[in-house]
Formats: C-alpha cells, structure tokens, sequence
C-alpha cells in the first residue's frame, strides 16, 4: 500500500499540474520537490493556493481514515503530521478524536435553548444566518460536542477550516513569535474560510492574548460577507473585553445561543 506522505505528494503534484501549465511546473522542477517542499513553495507564490491544498489532501484521506479500525488512530496522527510544516501547521484541520455528531447529539429532556442551539449550529453549516455563532453556557451542556459536529460535516465534504481552542491558538501564535511567522498565522486565522474557536475568554488573561482575540475577532467580524466563525465559552458578556463582547452581540452578524442546561455528559457517559 502507498504511503500516505508519497501519496499526500502525488496529490499535491496532481493538483498543480491541472492548475498550471506544463512549462511553469518544469521550471519549478515539481517533479522533484517534497510534500514539504512543495507545501512551503505554493504558499510562497500565494497563500490561497495552500488551503485548497489543505483541503484536498484531507479530503482525499477522509474516507480512508473512516475505514480504518484497529489503526485509525495512528492512521489519523500519520496524516496530521504532514501538516507540521509552518506554513499548514495551524491551517490542519485536524479534530479531536471522539465521535461527535448532530445524531449523536441527544435532544430528549433538554431545554428549550438547547434546541434552538442544534438548529443554530446546524443552519451554520449550511452558510444560512449570521456568520459568527456563539454558543454560550456553562461547563457540560453540549457546547463543544456541537461545534465538533459541526466541524465533522465541514471535513466530510472537504471545506478548509480550523478547529482549535483558544489556548493552544494562543500557544500556537507564542511559537509563531519566535520563528517570525505570527502576521502570516494570523492572515490564515483570519482569512480561513470557516473558524473554530473553543473554550474563549479562558486562556486570555495578559494584555498580549486580548489583543490578539480583539484583533482575530474584529478581522473576522470585517470578512463577515464570507468568512464564517464559531465560538464557544463559559464567560459572560462582562467577562469579556468591551470591544470584542461588542464584536460577538452584534445581532446583524452574530446569533448568540445561550445553553442552559445541567451536564448531560453526567448521564451520557461521554467526553465534551
């Protein structure tokens, strides 16, 4: 069986070859770059180019991973680690492994609000109402089993999007400081076409991550017209910094679901 990095290879040479002509690929010798070098080379030319490059290699092993059994894990971990080169390594769509679905998610017995969040985050997907979702309540109410659903239907039909928490974005960005890379980390934070944003306003707490969720979430809020954002947090509206509790309320780009419910993992058995 093919290796997934020679294969991640021949489907990033694939997709060039279609997009350029013959004599471009020739003179930028792709016949004899690595997935690596050629990630680093397109991104070099244009940005635009790696995350559809991002989004057709998971698409491409999407369906093989799902097939995998006693190896899915590891089959899953090989594939994220051909992300772990600077200009995709905060692009991977990588998801934690649970199994999170709208299915899976139960609706006997909860509230109201609830409800109105499945559906919420279900339009979402569909690129119907506001672009910016907050889903909004305390600990074990479904917040993040939804938005992993949600990310789960985005993966299934290959869309280019990040899924993370604010603190590893935040660790992630630290990192960025020190290579030189943090204002192009956060062009992809901010121009990605779909964004996850876990557990906001809990990892924050110097001046330096405010500012940066400030800016993250205002560039966001200006790209509205076609880039999609959810969120996800325990905090309320006082908890946050003015500018961006002013950002996420804004009722002509935001729904704000607030969750109130008790901890349905309690009687779920399961991990949010």
């Amino acid at each position: 069986m093919q290796g997934i990095a020679s294969r991640a290879t021949e489907i990033v040479r694939e997709y060039l070859l279609r997009k350029y002509q013959p004599e471009w690929c020739e003179e930028h010798n792709i016949q004899s770059l690595s997935f690596t070098e050629l990630v680093e080379k397109m991104y070099q030319e244009d940005p635009a180019i790696a995350h559809e490059i991002a989004s057709l290699i998971l698409r491409g092993f999407i369906k093989t991973a799902s097939e995998q059994k006693d190896s899915r894990r590891a089959y899953i971990e090989e594939v994220n680690s051909l992300f772990d080169v600077a200009p995709l390594r905060v692009l991977s769509s990588s998801l934690p492994d649970t199994t999170s679905s709208f299915t899976g998610f139960k609706l006997h017995g909860r509230t109201p609000s609830v409800r109105h969040a499945h559906r919420a985050t279900k339009l979402w997907t569909q690129k119907k109402g506001p672009p910016l979702l907050v889903l909004a309540g305390a600990p074990g109410v479904g917040k993040s089993h939804l938005s992993l659903s949600a990310a789960r239907i985005l993966q299934r039909v290959g869309a280019t999007f990040i899924y993370t928490s604010e603190a590893n974005m935040l660790s992630e960005l630290r990192r960025h400081i020190q290579t030189g890379n943090l204002d192009e980390t956060l062009n992809d934070l901010s121009n990605v076409p779909w964004l996850f944003i876990d557990d906001l306003g809990l990892s924050a707490a110097t001046d330096w991550g405010r500012s940066i969720l400030d800016k993250l979430i205002d560039d966001r809020w200006q790209n509205s017209s076609w880039a999609r954002t959810m969120i996800s947090t325990n905090l309320f509206k006082d908890q946050l910094s003015p500018r961006l509790a002013s950002r996420l309320a804004d009722a002509r780009l935001s729904t704000v679901c607030t969750l109130k419910d008790s901890d349905y993992r309690l009687n779920m058995g399961g991990v949010l």
